[in-house]
């Protein structure tokens, strides 16, 4: 994440086999970030309001969303 905030503004995905990976990864971005960036946890068991906030206009220079990877369905 640092590297990529040094490109200038923008989002990553980041595929994870998991909820439990995907909480994780997402707490520990949370811990150490660089500024203006938002951490999205995506995953099914979300209210459809907490998947939908991926989808709104961010007003941070950056987004990260770690979601599970579409092929464990």
């Amino acid at each position: 994440m640092d590297e990529l905030s040094r490109l200038g503004p923008g989002d990553v995905l980041v595929f994870l086999p998991g909820e439990r990976e995907i909480r994780e990864t997402a707490e520990a971005l949370r811990k150490h970030h660089p500024p203006h960036t938002e951490i999205l946890p995506l995953f099914a068991r979300l209210s459809v309001q907490e998947q939908e906030r991926v989808f709104k206009p961010s007003t941070r220079a950056a987004s990260c969303w770690p979601p599970t990877s579409p092929r464990r369905r």
